[in-house]
C-alpha cells in the first residue's frame, strides 16, 4: 500500500519580512534592553529585600519569556508566596509594547478587606486598576480583567465572596527611565499596609 504525503507549500515571505530577517540589529538591541531591565529589576528586588528582610521566606525572582500575547516580558515577583489557595505577591512585569505594572495580588488569608479598603480611598484613580473575578492570571491591565479604579464603587464589593484581588498601577514605556522610582513609589505604596514600619 502506497501512502501519500502531500505538503502544503510555505506562504512566501514579503519583502519587508526577507529584509527583517536580514539585520541582526534589531534582537541584539533587544536582548542587550531586556538583560539591562531584568539586571535593574533584581537591583529593585535586593532594594525591598533589605527594607522588609525577606518576610515570607522566598527569595526574589525574574521570570523572562517572549510570548505574553506574542510579545517579550519580565517579571519580578517579590515578596512572594504562591499557594493554591493563598497568595501574597508583589509583581512587577516589564511587557514590551505596551507597558509596565506594579500589581499587589492577594488571596486566601492574604485579603485583609480593611486594609485594602484604607490603601484604595487615597489612590490615584486614572491609574489604579483592579481586578477581583475573572481569569486570576491575566495581566492585561487593559482587558475585560480588569477595572479602572474611577469606574469602581468600593463599598458595592462583597468582601466576603471576592476570590482574590489584585491591585494594580500603570507606567508607560516612555517613563521606563523612571522605573526604579516608580517601583519604589508603587511598592511603598502598596506594601505599607502590611510592612508599614519597615518605610
Amino acid at each position: 500500500m502506497q501512502i501519500l504525503i502531500t505538503f502544503t507549500p510555505m506562504e512566501k515571505l514579503n519583502s519587508s519580512s526577507v529584509k527583517l530577517i536580514n539585520d541582526s540589529t534589531f534582537l541584539k538591541a533587544k536582548n542587550q534592553i531586556i538583560s539591562k531591565l531584568s539586571k535593574e529589576l533584581y537591583q529593585l528586588a535586593e532594594q525591598t529585600k533589605v527594607l522588609l528582610g525577606n518576610p515570607l521566606g522566598k527569595e526574589p525572582k525574574v521570570s523572562r519569556g517572549e510570548n505574553l500575547k506574542g510579545l517579550p516580558y519580565l517579571v519580578l515577583d517579590y515578596p512572594r508566596n504562591f499557594k493554591q489557595k493563598h497568595v501574597f505577591a508583589f509583581r512587577t512585569l516589564f511587557w514590551w509594547g505596551n507597558f509596565v505594572s506594579f500589581t499587589l495580588h492577594l488571596k486566601g488569608k492574604y485579603l485583609d478587606s480593611e486594609s485594602i479598603q484604607q490603601l484604595l480611598l487615597n489612590q490615584e484613580t486614572n491609574t489604579c486598576f483592579l481586578s477581583f473575578e475573572g481569569d486570576e492570571w491575566n495581566h492585561d491591565l487593559r482587558s475585560k480583567d480588569h477595572i479602572n479604579l474611577s469606574d469602581m464603587d468600593l463599598k458595592s464589593l462583597d468582601w466576603t465572596v471576592i476570590p482574590f484581588i489584585k491591585i494594580c498601577f500603570l507606567m508607560e514605556l516612555n517613563e521606563i527611565n523612571d522605573l526604579k522610582q516608580n517601583y519604589t513609589k508603587y511598592s511603598e505604596l502598596l506594601l505599607a499596609p502590611f510592612y508599614g514600619n519597615k518605610f
